[in-house]
């Protein structure tokens, strides 16, 4: 008789261990599925940063190089704009005449 209440209670336990492991794995899985929800959007959002960060970034390396040429440039004009005078100073006058 002892054997036939303890083989019951062993089933009984095991019935309530696998609804005990049914819940667990549920609970889990939504854990799971939010966690991945979440990872989800979030990666969205820091790919939407990242674009509009090396989109700021590729117009500032525009904005630079635009600069550097026309400081460049400059540069030249006053060189040659001062060369020229000196340039012309320095040839002899000859009197025609």
């Amino acid at each position: 008789m002892s054997s036939i209440i303890n083989a019951l209670t062993d089933l009984v336990k095991s019935l309530l261990e696998v609804v005990w492991s049914f819940f667990t794995t549920a609970g889990e899985l939504v854990q799971k599925t939010l966690q991945f929800a979440l990872s989800f959007a979030t990666g969205i959002l820091n790919l939407v940063i990242d674009f509009f960060r090396g989109l700021v970034d590729l117009a500032g390396g525009l904005v630079s190089f635009i600069l550097g040429k026309f400081c460049a440039r400059r540069r030249v004009g006053k060189t040659l704009w001062a060369f020229f005078p000196f340039c012309t100073r320095l040839v002899k006058k000859k009197k025609v005449g």
